[in-house]
C-alpha cells in the first residue's frame, strides 16, 4: 500500500506539470520506466550491501529470476502501478 500511495502522490503532482498540448508525452515516459524496473526485477536484478555496508552491489539472482519468471509477479505489479499513476496523473491533468 505504501508504493501506491507514493505514486499517487508523485503521479498527483506531476500531473501539474504536464505539457498541455502533448500530455501523452509524460506518460510515455512513466510506462517506459516502470517498464524497465519491472523488467530488471524480472530477469533477477538485485541490490546487496557490500561488506563494509557503505554501499549497494547490482547483480543478477538466477534464483529470484527463475521464481519471477514462473509467478509473472512483476507483470501484475506493473500493471497495477501504471493504473495509480495513469489515473492520479489524468485526474490532476483534467483538474487543472
Amino acid at each position: 500500500m505504501i508504493p501506491l500511495g507514493i505514486l499517487g502522490y508523485l503521479g498527483w503532482h506531476g500531473g501539474t506539470v504536464l505539457d498541455r498540448t502533448h500530455p501523452f508525452r509524460g506518460f510515455l515516459i512513466v510506462a517506459t520506466a516502470f517498464f524497465v524496473l519491472c523488467y530488471m526485477w524480472t530477469m533477477g536484478m538485485s541490490s546487496s550491501p557490500d561488506e563494509f555496508g557503505e554501499g549497494s552491489n547490482l547483480g543478477l539472482d538466477p534464483e529470484r529470476a527463475k521464481g519471477a519468471k514462473a509467478t509473472g509477479d512483476f507483470i501484475y505489479r506493473y500493471v497495477l502501478y501504471l493504473a495509480v499513476i495513469y489515473a492520479a496523473l489524468f485526474v490532476s491533468f483534467r483538474r487543472r
